[in-house]
């Protein structure tokens, strides 16, 4: 397996905590089996900063100097919702009165992982989750036109997963 990144996802409300500091982050590895990989970087693309910026001397002088679709995004997200603008992805965690709060105790939101499903799937892949939880995951995939298969050993998280199939 090659580490391929190291993503830092913030987000402003951490776990409650007296005798620690609240963490306000997760790790999210990436992870691949070769060097043969798929990477889709133009879905996740973010606004450049100065999009009309052009190269004032040399070869490529009066050019544009970046990319007309946007630039590569940092791997500290802190995704707001439906918001390309930022540099910074800043989704915020599922807690009590999220609107996509489940039984799960530790629910990642839809758009985190439809960030990552786009970047590293093509439309019609495959997308497993060993530790699928309340299918975060799988819907993030059939919304994005892929296929999803998830695992959890929890038969209560499985058992209302079931609806999802009916998408």
């Amino acid at each position: 397996m090659y580490l391929r990144n190291r993503i830092i996802w913030h987000f402003g409300h951490g776990l409650h905590a007296k005798k620690r500091f609240s963490g306000r982050y997760e790790t999210i590895l990436w992870f691949t089996k070769s060097d043969d990989y798929i990477f889709n970087l133009d879905p996740v693309r973010v606004p450049s900063k100065y999009p009309g910026k052009r190269h004032y001397k040399g070869d490529k002088k009066g050019q544009p100097s970046c990319n007309p679709k946007g630039k590569n995004p940092s791997d500290i997200w802190e995704i707001v919702a439906n918001d390309f603008d930022s540099c910074l992805w800043d989704i915020p965690n599922v807690k009590s009165n999220h609107p996509e709060k489940t039984i799960h105790p530790c629910q990642y939101p839809i758009e985190l992982i439809e960030r990552i499903v786009l970047a590293l799937t093509n439309e019609g892949g495959i997308v497993l989750d060993p530790f699928m939880g309340v299918g975060s995951t799988l819907l993030a995939a059939i919304l994005h036109k892929r296929k999803g298969i998830g695992i959890d050993k929890e038969q209560d998280y499985c058992k209302r997963r079931l609806n999802l199939q009916k998408i």
